[in-house]
């Protein structure tokens, strides 16, 4: 057996700057990120998995290319009560990528040969190339008054070779205010408030995240019957542009006795319009779907933030810093409104896109239990009424919660005795429910309606064992029934609650400083553990894992034995000069 996979990466920057006056600068500056990598396989015909086509072989390349040019003209101006900063440019990025590949099988036996022009049949060959550029023209102007009164405006104009050419460009201007009222007469010398201030932010920015190619109809290779040709890959909307986020922000900076506490209250709310989203289209047409810019979701919510200096003597030292964010998600519109999703191979649906719902919104049937006397798995149906495993459809599944938590936030606390000192870290989400594939997996002690055996034969959770076995058992776990009569990987049982408390960091450190050294100005040894402890209801691995990577927020949420977070020790030290 050989399989081999080798990367090279290159990262190389050039910059050049002139200076006109002490108020204004040019910039420009050229980067490139080169990146490769190769993969090469071999199956001897002597191995399990090779043996029936007498050996395979397998060769790819990957090759990408990303150039970004940067020009900036920066103007700085300090005048007797206030102070200018203004930038114009542009930027330019392209990014090109190609891969090739091919397989065979077919190697005689000790014969050496392991090459791919040695294999008697090759049974796939291809390549492809890809090209993406974005051209951007910037501007930013901040300007401060007496240190009272802030002002910045943003315009930013981009331009996408994803979209069609007469909508590629999308202009996204943006806008703040401040205002520090402590530094107004009338406010006056507090001992309690020490600092205010106001402060507002409006502002668009645009999403590009489709394929390269999503914007015009194209071909690609088929074959059938034997003979090689091509058909029609995709249905382009000839109007696709950029989607837009619409984001507000006001916000109230404040601090108590002159530092000694401080924190903000902030509401936010964006709103992402002309979603780049598939809409359904009928078959007649030749496609199942169409990208186009259809739908709005919506958040919006309160962020709140407190530090406080809890203890300040010689010697000993107690800060803490606490956050909490409330958000509420929803869909506003959608291209296709009812939606199922799923999360999982076998395309069963797992979420729901609905009008009024939020992002990751589950779908399942309600789940009430085990009945006492005859062991079986209990539903609610559409209608209200309490069915088993063998009426129960598919079509009685609801709303189950979504994968957006009501709240979370973190608290860190750090302290200092002498030359120690000691952080706490933790992080917390409440609200959110998490879709349990493993637990559905593994509780099943059968497999599907369809007569399929191989579950029998796996192994099950320690959590069959208390399961019903007798009338008066009361248990959340049914009887066990042959090929899976008695259950439903679709219902709430497996959709959790996914609040956590994680103690995310601990360290400990001990400070120095060396009384005679020359080049040695302080010495700071420490030990750290991240990943410490997870207090959860959840059964999972891990309630901040989902299978789904994060990639696609549809349908987060969703846990199938994805690896979990690692417990990390770490011990270092810091060297200042």
């Amino acid at each position: 057996i050989r399989a081999i996979t080798t990367g090279n990466r290159l990262l190389a920057s050039v910059f050049a700057e002139y200076k006109f006056t002490d108020a204004l600068k040019f910039r420009t500056s050229w980067s490139t990120d080169y990146n490769s990598m190769g993969d090469d396989q071999f199956f001897s015909p002597l191995t399990t998995d090779a043996s029936a086509v007498s050996g395979r072989a397998l060769k790819s390349t990957f090759e990408q290319l990303t150039w970004l040019n940067e020009n900036i003209l920066t103007y700085n101006r300090k005048f007797q009560r206030s102070t200018l900063n203004a930038i114009a440019g542009y930027t330019m990025q392209v990014t090109r990528s190609q891969q090739t590949n091919i397989a065979g099988q077919g190697f005689p036996i000790g014969s050496g040969l392991e090459n791919i022009s040695s294999a008697a049949l090759i049974t796939a060959a291809g390549a492809s190339g890809t090209s993406f550029g974005l051209l951007s023209y910037l501007s930013r102007v901040n300007y401060d008054l007496d240190g009272k009164y802030l002002f910045s405006a943003t315009v930013r104009t981009d331009a996408s070779s994803r979209f069609p050419r007469n909508s590629r460009y999308g202009v996204f201007p943006s806008a703040s205010i401040g205002w520090r009222i402590s530094q107004e007469a009338f406010f006056g010398t507090h001992k309690t408030l020490t600092d205010l201030k106001l402060r507002a932010s409006y502002g668009l920015t645009g999403d590009q995240e489709i394929g390269n190619f999503q914007n015009v109809s194209y071909w690609s290779p088929a074959r059938y019957q034997g003979v090689s040709g091509l058909k029609p890959r995709n249905l382009a909307d000839p109007n696709l542009t950029w989607q837009t986020n619409r984001a507000l922000n006001v916000g109230v900076d404040w601090e108590l006795y002159g530092g000694r506490i401080s924190g903000s209250i902030e509401y936010f709310k964006s709103n992402k319009t002309g979603l780049l989203s598939n809409d359904f289209i009928a078959g007649t047409t030749g496609f199942s779907t169409i990208t186009r810019n259809k739908g709005e979701i919506e958040n919006k919510g309160w962020e709140f933030t407190i530090n406080s200096v809890n203890i300040s003597k010689p010697g000993f030292r107690w800060n803490t810093s606490f956050n909490i964010s409330f958000i509420k998600n929803q869909y506003k519109a959608l291209s296709n409104d009812g939606l199922l999703l799923s999360a999982y191979t076998d395309g069963s649906p797992t979420h729901v896109m609905k009008v009024g719902q939020a992002v990751g919104t589950f779908w399942a049937i309600p789940y009430l239990g085990v009945d006492p006397q005859n062991g079986d798995a209990l539903f609610r149906s559409r209608s209200g009424a309490v069915v088993n495993a063998e009426t129960v459809q598919f079509d009685d599944a609801t709303f189950a919660g979504k994968a957006i938590p009501d709240y979370y936030g973190g608290i860190n606390n750090t302290f200092t005795v002498g030359k120690f000192d000691f952080l706490v870290a933790t992080q917390f989400n409440v609200g959110n429910k998490i879709y349990n594939q493993i637990k559905a997996t593994y509780v099943n002690m059968g497999w599907s309606n369809e007569g399929g055996l191989d579950q029998i034969y796996a192994n099950n959770s320690v959590e069959v064992l208390n399961r019903w076995k007798k009338p008066g058992d009361v248990t959340n776990i049914p009887r066990a029934s042959f090929i899976n009569q008695n259950y439903s990987p679709y219902s709430t049982l497996f959709v959790e609650n996914g609040s956590f408390l994680r103690i995310r960091t601990v360290t400990a450190g001990y400070t120095l400083k060396p009384a005679q050294s020359k080049w040695v100005s302080s010495l700071r040894i420490y030990a750290t553990v991240q990943n410490l402890y997870v207090f959860t209801k959840y059964s999972g691995f891990d309630p901040e894992v989902s299978s789904t990577g994060g990639s696609d927020p549809r349908v987060a949420g969703f846990d199938y034995a994805a690896y979990p977070q690692a417990r990390t020790y770490m011990i270092g030290f810091n060297l200042g000069f």
